[in-house]
């Protein structure tokens, strides 16, 4: 695996680098497969399958692993982001914070000044002391750290 090459072993080594493996040769039977699992040409992880019995893992076996676990990568990921998405929906619920708010304290969070971020949204100073304010009464606090705290308490903002 260290070269990114897939490795199948349908049978006991009697040769070459698996020769002195226990873990194999104490086996009467054993296929393994072990593969990298690449995404958009970069190997993130590996997939090891074993089975108690000679010839388990063909070509077609192993080309239709690599031609599918990309795509379960893909929509598991797409999964986790969706579920992020609904948990900050729920959060904006809960606490009643606009999308805006929420993007306001997150750059509190980071250490942002009030000018800071309105040069970084794009916005008047006016406009996010507003927001600052809604967010205080929202969150039920008095100055700016306790309501950074609060978001994170709440998971509203990463820490």
């Amino acid at each position: 695996m260290r070269s990114g090459e897939r490795v199948t072993i349908n049978e006991k080594p009697s040769e070459g680098l698996f020769l002195e493996d226990l873990y194999l040769l104490n086996k009467d039977e054993i296929s393994v497969l072990c593969m990298p699992i690449s995404y958009m040409d970069i190997i993130i992880g590996v997939l090891y399958l074993e089975k108690e019995c000679k010839n388990g893992f063909v070509d077609f076996d192993t080309l239709l692993m690599e031609g599918m676990l990309p795509m379960v990568l893909f929509k598991r990921k797409a999964i986790q982001q969706m579920d992020m998405r609904e948990n900050v929906h729920h959060k904006m619920i809960e606490t009643k914070l606009s999308i805006r708010e929420i993007d306001v304290l997150k750059l509190m969070g980071k250490g942002y000044s009030n000018d800071a971020i309105a040069e970084e949204l794009g916005v008047s100073l006016g406009t996010i002391k507003s927001h600052i304010n809604r967010i205080y009464g929202k969150l039920e606090v008095k100055n700016r750290i306790r309501a950074v705290l609060k978001a994170r308490e709440l998971d509203i903002i990463a820490f």
